[in-house]
């Protein structure tokens, strides 16, 4: 997400004056403004508000702080300007247009200054520093290759590159530039691994949106618009939910170019493979796949002074031979995997859900538990949709032998393994992570054999490593979410939430539906894994 501010501001116009300095100046930081925001707005909405990040520990010591002024008049104005945001995503964008307006600009309202000098803010900012250090000095030798591939690439670059953060607020990471400095904002993200390799990825992503801007115009990419008009046909609802990245051509594969770039600094700054090989399967809707192989086309075969700029003609010569009008739907069924977006999408289609659980379970109190599952399932899921998409779904819980054939036509939720549901057996030999039983041990294993293609990515907070095979494992306690294509109506998404065991099942039904990246996620004791399949309509 880029948006063009700080100069438009002050000015109203921005120059595209890029430097070519010897060395660019990186600096990341927890910024105080954007801290004492995050304080006021936690104060105004509660710590079990889904915008708030911080750990507890953190959090409390907020609470803790500033309770003396929990009915502050700059809580309560807070409270105000965020009321009439009705779903995530709506006050997702309130919130970042707001920091934008405000705070990166040192033209704070008087009424958060006031909070400031109240509440003595400083002294709480200061007693975090080294918390915020700690975290901010994961991402600088990252960063530091910013400018040089910044130049590579584009043959300009800026003086500066300053990343602002929050430490307790999530805020939509997007960038704002002046003619000599390019600032990333957004919310830092707090565990170690995966999460550091995304904020690293997104971090270059959104430092490198005001180049590619100046890469991708009107003109140069109009003969290739009908990639977005694929997917516009095969997401609807989620595109249209979406302008900041769907609303026209040029937006989009600015979009997907930047990515592209993006990644291939991952690659180049030390962040691993297979974790890049991740990020772009996980943004296969912008064309990621197809850009970063041409990036590093570019790369390798570019000759002295020559740039993306100068590499242009040739881009376009390419996406044109990936597809064309009449086949891109077919392109699209080869390359996109089943994300969370095919089910998102099918249900603001349908407005309607069947959660399924199983009667098999010779135990009763375990039928018992999957039903309660299931009712939780029926909350957090309607839940979802209403507040991230501003949609009211239509929810039904029904047990497995009372199941019609229309409720199989629908979007389904499936609770429980092949043991406890009668609907998860049938399909079992069908799902591309099926359970098997080995020795008596109820296990979970690879099946690529109903997909035209699986990738597997295994990871905790000491490694990220793609793998392969059949095999996952037979740990008691592991748990899979995964969705296909439902195979009574391929129109509609069916999801299978189980686990080997009792503890596998309730470890992944408090999972879902957040959280749940890919094709499907594995979760094990300290660790997960998450994978993308094909699975053509």
């Amino acid at each position: 997400m880029k948006k063009e501010i700080f100069v438009v501001l002050v000015t109203g116009i921005v120059l595209f004056s890029f430097v070519t300095p010897v060395q660019a100046k990186v600096t990341v930081e927890v910024n105080p403004n954007l801290e004492l925001f995050s304080v006021v707005y936690i104060l105004a909405f509660g710590w079990k508000d889904p915008f708030v990040i911080a750990p507890w520990n953190y959090t409390r010591d907020v609470l803790e702080y500033f309770f003396p002024y929990r009915n502050h008049e700059a809580v309560k104005y807070i409270r105000e300007l965020f009321a009439n945001d009705s779903s995530y995503i709506d006050r997702d964008y309130a919130i970042a247009m707001f920091v934008d307006n405000k705070t990166l600009v040192e033209d704070l309202p008087e009424i958060l200054e006031k909070f400031a000098r109240d509440s003595n803010f400083t002294e709480f900012y200061l007693r975090h520093r080294k918390e915020y250090e700690n975290l901010t000095s994961i991402y600088r030798p990252y960063l530091n290759i910013t400018e040089k591939l910044h130049r590579e690439l584009f043959g300009r670059s800026f003086k500066d590159y300053k990343v602002e953060l929050s430490y307790s607020l999530y805020i939509h990471p997007h960038s704002g530039f002046t003619n000599t400095t390019a600032y990333y904002v957004g919310g830092i993200l707090h565990a170690a691994g995966v999460s550091r390799y995304q904020g690293i990825c997104t971090i270059f992503h959104e430092f490198t949106h005001p180049l590619v801007d100046q890469l991708v115009t009107n003109v140069t990419f109009k003969n290739v618009s009908y990639y977005l008009s694929g997917i516009k046909t095969r997401y609807p609802k989620i595109t249209s939910l979406d302008p900041m990245h769907f609303s026209n051509y040029t937006i989009y594969f600015k979009e997907g170019i930047t990515e592209s770039v993006a990644e291939f600094m991952c690659l180049n700054a030390g962040v691993p493979r297979d974790f890049v090989r991740y990020r772009n399967l996980l943004y296969s809707l912008f064309l990621t796949e197809d850009f970063l192989e041409e990036i590093e086309r570019f790369n390798k075969t570019k000759h002295e002074n020559e740039t993306l700029f100068d590499y242009l003609p040739v881009l376009i010569r390419h996406m044109e031979s990936w597809a064309t009008e009449d086949n891109v739907s077919r392109y699209f069924d080869t390359k996109l995997p089943i994300l969370g977006e095919d089910f998102a999408e099918s249900v603001l289609d349908s407005r309607r859900i069947v959660i399924i659980y199983g009667t098999r379970n010779p135990d009763k109190s375990g039928i018992l538990i999957d039903q309660r599952a299931a009712e939780r399932l029926k909350y957090e899921v309607k839940e979802m949709f209403k507040s991230t998409y501003g949609t009211q779904v239509n929810v039904t819980v029904k047990f497995d032998k009372a199941v019609i054939p229309e409720d199989l036509r629908q979007n389904v939720i499936l609770v429980g393994g092949p043991v406890s549901n009668n609907i998860t057996r049938e399909l079992n030999d069908v799902l591309p992570i099926k359970f098997v039983k080995y020795n008596g041990t109820w296990c979970l294993v690879r099946n690529p054999s109903n997909v035209t293609w699986l990738g597997s990515f295994r990871y905790s907070e000491r490694y990220f490593k793609e793998v392969t095979g059949d095999f996952v494992s037979c740990a008691k306690g592991i748990g899979v979410i995964e969705r296909i294509r439902n195979p009574w109506n391929r129109n509609r998404i069916l999801v299978v939430v189980a686990g080997v065991d009792r503890i596998g099942t309730a470890r992944v039904v408090l999972r879902f539906p957040y959280g749940t990246e890919g094709s499907y996620m594995i979760l094990g004791k300290g660790w997960a894994e998450s994978g993308f399949y094909v699975q053509p309509h």
